[in-house]
């Protein structure tokens, strides 16, 4: 028999009033959470009243199912079939977790964690191996410099009269660089104009700055040269930045019963490939001390709606880095808050 953590629920109804379940109707919504996540099956009365010490009969359980359902916590994918929960079942069960202050971070985890961040060269990759083997989702975290770091100052440096090096400094020291060609009439004045026009525009924007820039800052500037150095820099901080995100635990969602079809994960794959998930789920982890949690429909891309991403700041003031595990929305949540809450832990001070 499972015993069920004490909790109380708050469902936020549809006409926007506060109605709170009852003891009864909270254990057998969790048991059948519980159920569910382990086994990935629809979970019928029965089976709650064998495995799960809910102290009333089956008819009591068929009941306060169907009063769950009817409330929107719960669905019936078959009408011979048992129930499964729904994003808003999972809110209600995730929003526990989150408020219950005797959910902490157990030793074992954290040692596991910091057994495979002895490396601070590896320190990311390594975090992130261990984060998808505890949490069997897959795993992206991102290191502080890259969600935190300001262009503090652009140099164009002659090389040759047809060739130009690009130098980007950011406000904690980090210069990157690329050559370039540029075409032989181009003056050390008009390099000159370039970099100073150039620095106006973009010192003290973020390393994102393409997702900034309006298109018409860019178009308003009628000038050859201008427009080669912008992309050369464009290309050199996608470059940097596609070592940002350390993606890892890839085939833990393959493995999944919801993927067993790999045209199913293709749109998840297609959508994590590009920054806008990492940018919308730093911009709400940044300003929470708990782990932001995104169930299903509630990621606000359709391509999105059958995982579930929980997300979670870690370090101090502006250097903040972004731990990121996406898995499906039946993923076990109890394990994975934990297993995040040890890495911001052992990534506090960075």
């Amino acid at each position: 028999m499972h015993t069920l953590l004490k909790c109380v629920w708050v469902n936020y109804g549809i006409e926007g009033g506060v109605r709170v379940l009852s003891d009864r109707r909270r254990l057998v919504l969790r048991a059948l959470i519980e159920e569910y996540i382990a086994r990935a099956l629809p979970v019928g009365s029965r089976t709650l009243v064998e495995r799960y010490n809910l102290g009333i009969s089956s008819a009591t359980v068929r009941s306060e199912l169907s009063l769950l359902e009817d409330m929107g916590y719960l669905t019936q994918p078959h009408t011979s079939a048992g129930r499964i929960p729904t994003d808003y079942g999972y809110r209600a069960f995730v929003d526990d977790l989150l408020k219950d202050s005797n959910i902490k971070v157990d030793e074992s985890t954290l040692s596991q964690l910091k057994d495979c961040a002895t490396d601070l060269d590896d320190l990311f990759d390594k975090t992130s191996q261990a984060l998808a083997r505890l949490t069997d989702c897959m795993t992206m975290l991102v290191p502080p410099r890259f969600l935190s770091v300001d262009i503090r100052l652009i140099n164009l440096v002659p090389l040759s009269q047809s060739r130009l090096l690009v130098v980007i400094v950011t406000d904690d020291g980090q210069v990157f660089d690329r050559q370039m060609d540029i075409p032989a009439s181009c003056t050390p004045e008009s390099i000159q104009r370039t970099q100073e026009l150039i620095n106006n525009l973009l010192v003290g924007r973020n390393l994102s700055f393409e997702r900034e820039i309006l298109p018409s800052e860019l178009k308003d500037v009628q000038d050859d040269l201008f427009q080669l150095v912008v992309s050369e820099i464009m290309i050199c901080l996608k470059e940097k930045n596609a070592i940002k995100a350390h993606p890892l635990g890839m085939s833990h969602l393959l493995g999944k019963p919801e993927f067993s079809d790999p045209a199913c994960l293709m749109p998840i794959l297609e959508e994590l490939e590009g920054d806008t998930l990492l940018l919308r789920v730093f911009d709400d982890a940044v300003h929470s001390d708990k782990p932001v949690v995104r169930i299903g429909h509630e990621n606000d891309s359709e391509a999105l709606s059958s995982v579930s991403v929980i997300a979670n700041r870690f370090g101090q003031d502006s250097h903040r880095g972004l731990i990121v595990i996406v898995g499906p929305t039946r993923m076990n949540y109890s394990a994975v808050i934990t297993a995040v809450r040890a890495a911001q832990d052992i990534l506090k001070d960075l």
